[in-house]
């Protein structure tokens, strides 16, 4: 269950920054990464989630791929087991995430985020 909530948490996060990125989902109190630089201006809320969209998407097929692995290999051995083995996969999700944010950042405190 916990590698499942894992895959679940990345695919949100890479669906979000991808419409951000285009622009579907507008700055916002709610979702997306918000930090002052993303919320600077729409452009750079643009382009700050463009730039983490790779990231997430690799995310995404990384942490399917952990999911299977981890729900094969403790096959039978009980929910603990699982969850407990799903716990690195969460920690990839989490560090990813941070990385997106961090690049994401980046971009957007850029002196033209549309350049990125």
């Amino acid at each position: 269950m916990t590698v499942w909530v894992a895959v679940a948490l990345s695919v949100l996060a890479t669906v979000i920054a991808s419409l951000a990125g285009r622009g579907s989902v507008a700055a916002n109190g709610l979702v997306g990464i918000r930090t002052p630089a993303l919320r600077s201006s729409d452009a750079a809320w643009r382009a700050g989630h463009r730039a983490a969209v790779p990231i997430l998407a690799a995310l995404t097929v990384v942490s399917a791929a952990a999911g299977v692995v981890v729900f094969a290999a403790t096959w039978g051995k009980g929910a603990d087991v699982t969850n407990m083995a799903g716990l690195w996969v969460i920690g990839l999700v989490v560090t990813a995430i941070v990385l997106a944010a961090v690049r994401a950042n980046a971009v957007a405190a850029s002196s033209d985020p549309e350049t990125h």
